[in-house]
């Protein structure tokens, strides 16, 4: 996927995305790589992060373990 940084304020960053442009989302100006200003166009990499998924499920296995039966 592609993002075009429309506008830059105030720390924040309104990016376009999609091939049309035509999702907005505004992310804080840190998120982007070093060098990002307005105009550029970024390509987006979404992926599934399987092994941060599989350590919530334990946490929560665990945190479950401890209530036991308690309301």
């Amino acid at each position: 996927m592609r993002g075009f940084i429309d506008r830059i304020e105030s720390g924040l960053a309104t990016l376009l995305l999609g091939d049309d442009e035509s999702v907005t989302v505004h992310v804080p100006l840190s998120w982007l790589p070093p060098g990002a200003t307005e105009g550029a166009v970024l390509r987006l990499d979404l992926r599934l992060d399987e092994p941060a998924q599989e350590e919530g499920k334990r946490r929560t296995q665990s945190l479950l373990e401890e209530l036991g039966d308690q309301p």
